[in-house]
């Protein structure tokens, strides 16, 4: 994606969908009456921030309007340790996971009991790198996700997590700003 497509991102004050041209034949070419892509895979990355979990709710709704399935994935970071601390605290890696296993499965569980399709995801690795590697496995057809997260209020800047997806993503990116909901408002994944 170019400067003007992250300044988009960074200035809108509402959600922004950036897709990448998929092709270079002139919109006066392509057949008459050719339908958009359809949206059936939808890839919710959260780090469990405000923001991220406010995009999340944008992610049910696009796939509630357009009955796709939905995946909340988490990328765990590598956490570099001395060799002591690995050896005396080896079980702490795997009940870390098992907590962030279990948020997930609590964000998806409501979803489900509702009926719209949605599995979870946790991988280790880099978040950029791992959202986009998640993002090409079964071929997803939007992202959707904050614009910033664990870094505070930060926006969209050289080196952000959302800023790698935006610029290497195969698919279209929906960029989503923290909103501030209502009193009272409760999340779809919260229900």
């Amino acid at each position: 994606m170019g400067s003007t497509a992250e300044r988009v991102v960074a200035g809108a004050p509402c959600p922004v969908l950036t897709v990448r041209p998929q092709d270079k034949t002139p919109t006066a070419a392509r057949p008459a009456g050719a339908a958009p892509p359809a949206i059936r895979r939808i890839l919710a990355p959260v780090d469990f921030s405000d923001c991220s979990l406010e995009a999340l709710e944008y992610a049910v709704q696009v796939a509630m309007q357009f009955h796709a399935a939905l995946t909340i994935f988490h990328v765990m970071e590598p956490v570099s340790y001395s060799l002591d601390f690995t050896l005396s605290h080896a079980g702490a890696a795997r009940a870390t996971r098992d907590r962030l296993e279990s948020r997930l499965a609590e964000l998806a569980a409501p979803l489900k009991r509702n009926g719209l399709e949605t599995d979870f995801f946790l991988r280790g690795g880099l978040p950029a790198d791992s959202i986009l590697d998640q993002e090409r496995e079964p071929a997803y057809d939007v992202i959707v996700m904050g614009t910033h997260g664990r870094r505070g209020v930060s926006h969209l800047v050289s080196g952000s997590v959302a800023e790698a997806v935006l610029r290497r993503a195969t698919c279209p990116v929906l960029s989503v700003k923290s909103p501030k909901f209502s009193a009272g408002h409760r999340r779809a994944a919260e229900h």
